[in-house]
């Protein structure tokens, strides 16, 4: 994503790993408890809920947050 906020909606038990390559101009946000795995800088790798298929953010601008839907 180059601009602009992404809310991306999960069921509450849902379990993946987060790669994420954030610039400094981009926020995170996720109502997830995350296991960090590695962090360089504001690029991270963690897992939710044990951890499962892997999901890729990129940003560049905005506000991307992982939200819990029952």
């Amino acid at each position: 994503m180059d601009r602009g906020d992404l809310e991306i909606d999960l069921a509450g038990d849902q379990g993946l790993t987060l790669i994420a390559d954030m610039s400094r101009r981009a926020e995170f946000e996720s109502d997830f408890p995350m296991t960090m795995q590695s962090m360089d800088g504001r690029d991270f790798r963690g897992t939710i809920n044990g951890g499962g298929p892997e999901l890729l953010i990129e940003s560049d601008r905005g506000r991307v947050r992982l939200r819990s839907i029952p």
